[in-house]
């Protein structure tokens, strides 16, 4: 039975190879560093789990570890820190959930020392700017966790909340000039502060915010 579902799921994954594709291109360009950061093989067979899902993300979640059993580098990609890492961004991107749910839902052990370091990172928000926070946040992230890595909150439009977002929402510069040293995604932080005041330290926060938004662009 289990080798009968094992052929039927390579031959859905060789039938729509073509399609998955065609797909990739363009979803390439909106999420380049997340699909850099997986085997150009593995793009192919995500692209299908999504394309599959019907825009479910448990259906997609549920494709990619049935795929993952007969499939080698696949099985790599959601049991490798990095690669899970960037595998969650790309079904966050696609169905706008916080990486911290996506990651629930997987309930693998990467996926649960995933949420074990994020949830270390935003822990470290309570400490004031100083080198000891330095230190905590240098740490967890060589450790492996993510800078982008984020929760969800229902104080917030955007559902989502991130470290970046918590050192703006209490103005703290130098925290925020750190967070985007690490590879911060700057573009929802600079949204939800949009319409705040013209004046300090707000106008400097958001020139903080567009410059890292320039600098990636540039890359």
């Amino acid at each position: 039975m289990k080798s009968t579902k094992n052929v039927l799921i390579a031959g859905i994954a060789l039938a729509i190879t073509l399609f998955a594709s065609i797909q990739i291109t363009a979803m390439e360009t909106v999420n380049g560093t997340n699909w850099q950061n997986l085997p150009t093989e593995i793009r192919s067979l995500i692209i299908m789990t999504l394309a599959e899902s019907h825009n479910n993300l448990d259906e997609a979640i549920k494709n990619i570890k049935q795929m993952s059993e007969i499939n080698k580098e696949l099985y790599s990609v959601i049991n490798g820190l990095k690669s899970f890492t960037a595998l969650v961004h790309i079904l966050e991107d696609k169905f706008d959930v916080s990486t911290e749910d996506i990651a629930k839902k997987f309930s693998t052990p990467t996926a649960k020392q995933y949420i074990d370091l994020g949830n270390k990172l935003f822990n470290t928000m309570v400490i004031s700017y100083s080198q000891l926070f330095i230190a905590q946040v240098t740490k967890y992230i060589n450790t492996g966790a993510d800078i982008n890595f984020s929760k969800t909150s229902s104080a917030y439009a955007a559902k989502k909340i991130t470290i970046l977002d918590k050192a703006v929402d209490s103005q703290e510069s130098q925290k925020i000039a750190l967070i985007l040293k690490f590879g911060a995604k700057p573009d929802q932080a600079l949204s939800r502060i949009n319409h705040s005041p013209n004046t300090e330290p707000w106008v400097s926060i958001k020139q903080m915010l567009q410059d890292a938004i320039e600098k990636n662009k540039n890359k």
